[in-house]
């Protein structure tokens, strides 16, 4: 009985230099990149940064709350929240019904009230889990500019502590982000 359990001891926790038993191979795990609801799980169609120039291109905010102040503050100095030199914007918005009708308004007219030019918009999911009603509005108003940008809910955001990596979707956004605006 003794050597039963010996044995079964070996094959659990193989010694790594025993050269009768293979070594546990660790596999490397892919980085969980999120689904979006919004952009139909094709995580590639709001990552490409679009190519507009040497204009100034500012953050606009569609309303107050909607996550200007967090996504400049984890874009390390590359997005600023000050737009009154930009003469083209990209608007600023959440999923909240509000929100999406006053950034809809904004993309009809095409320019904003200080007369910026509107060029795209960043979506920043304001909850973990959107209600299809949600959903179409948002999509209803990504369909109305061809550049857009997805921020994913981000639950620890919330919370009064510091925050060591962010998802996947959330860098590669502010990567293109910071491409394309410039403080």
């Amino acid at each position: 009985m003794a050597v039963f359990l010996r044995r079964q001891a070996v094959l659990e926790n193989p010694a790594p230099s025993n050269p009768f038993v293979a070594p546990v191979k660790k596999e490397e795990q892919a980085e969980d990149i999120g689904v979006s609801e919004l952009f139909d799980n094709d995580v590639s169609k709001h990552f490409e940064t679009p190519n507009f120039g040497s204009s100034s291109i500012g953050l606009y905010p569609v309303a107050g709350g909607v996550g200007l102040s967090t996504i400049v503050r984890f874009g390390h100095g590359k997005l600023s929240e000050n737009n009154s030199d930009s003469d083209t914007v990209i608007l600023v918005s959440t999923t909240a019904a509000d929100h999406l009708y006053k950034a809809q308004n904004l993309l009809r007219t095409g320019t904003t009230s200080h007369g910026q030019q509107i060029i795209g918009i960043v979506l920043v999911e304001d909850r973990p889990k959107l209600s299809k009603e949600t959903i179409r509005e948002a999509k209803k108003t990504l369909r109305m500019t061809k550049h857009s940008w997805g921020i994913p809910f981000v639950n620890d955001l919330r919370e009064p502590k510091e925050i060591n990596k962010l998802p996947y979707r959330y860098r590669k956004a502010l990567e293109s982000l910071s491409k394309v605006a410039s403080p």
